[in-house]
């Protein structure tokens, strides 16, 4: 729908009482033959609105050219047969097939074939990896050589990069209270110094009655120094551009912004919440130890675990069904139900028999009790700031799974320059047990953990945080940690991680 007729007046309006005083002073220059200071006094007032649009332009293409990465179709195999289907269409669970030298359109695991994939887009500079069955892979990372098959675990809209073209979007319309604010009073500051400067130049030798050339040259060009300043400080970058560019240079380290007001508020946190897994440590986890109650061989209960983990995008999934491959673990499970338990595991129907993996924290809840030889094994896994994860069935628990995840060496260094730019307070809020939280809280300098921590319990740790620091960051996952996420001022997540 067309815009009211008051709205096209206000802009008309507005446009012609920002640009009538540049008109009257041109008016000036040309009685007192002044054909170099007019040309000037046009030159500055229109460099600013090129300058602006020109940048704006930049940076927009600049973004549009970093997000069309993404080919719109994709080979897809279904029973044995290989189609070519738009991307948009592709299934969760499906495989796809992605050739040697292409775009990897989907988020997913590999499944056969063996490649080294270009992550740069997503990652920034040395983030290229060799991936083989077991390896996840994501969507706008380059596939240099082999060919991959590939099981989708995200649908199209949920990838990074569709996601980041949304943020974008929003990014460019819209703005922050306090970024609106700014702009419109410098759109009054400029307006108001250009009439100022209109009304020095005519009115003084109307009111001193000296109309000689000489004092009216003296006015004109008293005016035009204070619109020359006013001019001059129009030449500022526009918020928009200023946010534009901001989101531009974040984008090419790998860093997608929600929005503007996202930005602005960045400078004012002064406490951050860590999640563990992926974010202080290095979100590549390694199966070290599968103990089984007895009732099924260690293979057997890998397996099992790797069919319902299989539909799970978390990093110790990933790692159980990657453990499962390299072990050539491939009987066939039949899947018919899965559900995800936000920050504790995952359930579902595997063989037609439930099947639940997960914390030891959700497991006591549910009042299952551990056999001897498990809970010698948990203690164990303790003890070495291991992550524990419980196997059960129908009949009771099946065993343990124990996984160890290497905290990132550059998370102490990233820890101590937040510190030293104004972020006084941070902890490190996970699920994980007390050991091995605080392993990783060690080695990156954190005094503050709290361990075991369900979705709801870290959101109120956020909110406490909020309540004795001030504006308040949480850097998660982006799945379990949507509650927390809402809870703070900023939220960080490392979603193709």
């Amino acid at each position: 729908p067309s815009p009211p007729l008051s709205g096209h007046l206000r802009r008309i309006v507005s446009s012609v009482f920002r640009r009538l005083p540049i008109l009257l002073l041109f008016i000036g220059t040309f009685a007192l033959h002044w054909w170099g200071t007019a040309a000037t006094l046009a030159l500055l007032f229109t460099v600013t609105d090129v300058l602006r649009n020109a940048l704006l332009s930049k940076t927009r293409r600049q973004i549009w050219t970093f997000l069309s990465n993404l080919p719109v179709s994709v080979v897809v195999r279904r029973e044995d047969n290989e189609s070519e289907v738009p991307v948009s269409e592709v299934r969760i669970g499906e495989q796809i097939v992605v050739a040697a030298d292409t775009v990897i359109p989907l988020d997913g695991v590999v499944t056969h074939g063996t490649a080294t994939v270009d992550a740069e887009a997503l990652f920034g500079a040395d983030s290229g990896y060799d991936a083989e069955a077991g390896s996840p892979v994501f969507a706008g990372s380059q596939n240099t050589n082999g060919t991959l098959e590939i099981r989708v675990l995200r649908h199209f809209r949920d990838t990074p990069l569709v996601f980041a073209r949304h943020a974008f979007a929003e990014t460019i319309t819209q703005q922050s209270p306090a970024q609106n604010r700014r702009e419109r009073w410098h759109a009054i500051g400029t307006a108001t110094c250009l009439w100022l400067a209109v009304l020095i130049a005519f009115v003084p030798p109307f009111l001193l009655r000296d109309m000689s050339q000489s004092s009216f040259a003296i006015w004109v060009m008293r005016g035009l120094s204070l619109a020359a300043f006013a001019l001059g400080g129009s030449l500022t970058l526009s918020g928009t551009t200023r946010r534009l560019t901001a989101t531009f240079e974040a984008a090419r380290h790998g860093i997608v912004v929600r929005s503007g007001a996202a930005l602005e508020a960045m400078g004012r946190i002064k406490s951050l919440a860590h999640a563990r897994t992926g974010i202080l440590t290095e979100g590549r986890p390694a199966v070290v130890d599968v103990v089984s109650s007895g009732k099924l061989s260690g293979a057997e209960l890998l397996g099992l675990a790797a069919a319902l983990e299989a539909y799970s995008t978390h990093p110790l999934a990933r790692a159980i069904c990657h453990e499962a491959s390299q072990h050539s673990i491939t009987e066939s499970h039949s899947v018919t139900v899965f559900e995800e338990i936000p920050g504790q595991g995952v359930r579902g129907i595997v063989n037609d028999t439930l099947l639940m993996i997960g914390s030891p924290r959700l497991f006591a809840e549910q009042r299952y009790t551990l056999p001897r030889p498990l809970q010698e094994s948990l203690s164990e896994a303790d003890a070495q700031g291991l992550t524990p994860v419980l196997i059960a069935g129908q009949t009771g628990l099946l065993g343990l799974i124990a996984l160890r995840d290497t905290p990132r060496p550059s998370a102490a260094k990233t820890v101590q320059q937040l510190r030293e730019s104004g972020v006084f307070m941070q902890m490190v809020l996970s699920g994980d047990t007390a050991r091995a939280v605080e392993a990783v809280a060690q080695a990156a300098t954190i005094a503050e953990f709290e361990s075991e921590r369900i979705p709801e319990e870290k959101t109120a740790w956020v909110e406490n945080l909020r309540r004795q620091y001030g504006a308040v960051a949480f850097v998660g996952d982006g799945t379990a940690d949507r509650n927390a996420f809402s809870a703070a001022d900023v939220s960080l997540t490392l979603r193709a991680a």
